[in-house]
C-alpha cells in the first residue's frame, strides 16, 4: 500500500479537488459567503517600501503558484479545479499617514478587520485579499486573507519567504531568484485521488473505524 510517486499532470483535462477542498467546498455550497475559513496575515513593516516593488513582488507569487489563481467550477454537482492565467496584481494603498495616531490605529485595525472578514465566491478565482496601509514615511502595515480551500497557516510560512526573497531581489533590478516548481497543488490532488481509492483507500478507512 505504498504511494506512488507524485507527478506533474496535463491541465488539459478536469482537475480534481483534493479530499481537504472537497470537505471546504461542500460546507461553501451549505453556507455561501461565510468568512468562516479566511486565512488572514497581517505584517507591519518599518523602513522604506516600494508598493510599486511588491506588487511586482505578489504578482509573481500568483504566477508562481497556481492555486492562487485557481477557482472551483461546478458541472452536475461535481466540482473541479480551474486554473486561470497569470495577471499583473496591484496591492491597494491607503495613506493614513496624515492621522493622528488614535484615530490612525483605529482607522487600521478596521480596514484590517474588513478585509480578514471579507467573504469570497469559490466560482471567480479571486480568492484573496491584499491591501497596504500607509502609517508612515517607513511605517507600512501589509494585510492579507486567502480563503482556505487555497491556502493554510503553514502555507503563510512560505509565502513570507518568498516575499522576502523575491522583494529582495526586485528592489536590486534582478529576476526572481527562485527556481520554478516542479509541482503545484493540481498535481497533488490528481495524486491524492488516483491514489486513494479501491483496495488502498479501503485499507485506510478500516484503519479508521477500528
Amino acid at each position: 500500500l505504498s504511494a506512488p510517486p507524485m507527478l506533474p499532470v496535463s491541465r488539459d483535462q478536469r482537475l480534481p479537488l483534493s479530499f481537504a477542498q472537497q470537505r471546504l467546498w461542500f460546507i461553501d455550497q451549505l453556507n455561501p459567503g461565510s468568512a468562516a475559513y479566511n486565512v488572514p496575515l497581517a505584517v507591519r513593516f518599518n523602513g522604506a517600501l516600494s508598493p510599486e516593488i511588491l506588487d511586482q513582488t505578489l504578482t509573481e507569487i500568483v504566477r508562481r503558484h497556481e492555486i492562487l489563481r485557481t477557482r472551483f467550477v461546478t458541472e452536475k454537482g461535481q466540482a473541479y479545479q480551474e486554473i486561470l492565467p497569470a495577471e499583473p496584481v496591484t496591492i491597494p494603498l491607503v495613506d493614513l499617514s496624515d492621522l493622528e495616531p488614535d484615530e490612525q490605529r483605529r482607522r487600521a485595525d478596521r480596514l484590517i478587520a474588513e478585509s480578514e472578514y471579507q467573504t469570497f465566491d469559490l466560482s471567480t478565482g479571486k480568492l484573496f485579499h491584499a491591501l497596504l496601509i500607509k502609517l508612515g514615511t517607513e511605517e507600512f502595515i501589509y494585510s492579507m486573507t486567502m480563503h482556505h480551500i487555497i491556502s493554510d497557516a503553514w502555507s503563510l510560512g512560505v509565502l513570507m519567504r518568498e516575499f522576502q526573497i523575491l522583494y529582495a531581489a526586485f528592489k536590486e533590478g534582478l529576476d526572481s531568484r527562485l527556481p520554478e516548481l516542479e509541482l503545484q497543488y493540481a498535481d497533488f490532488a490528481v495524486w491524492q485521488r488516483d491514489w486513494l481509492q479501491g483496495e488502498v483507500l479501503d485499507h485506510h478507512q478500516s484503519y479508521w473505524r477500528q
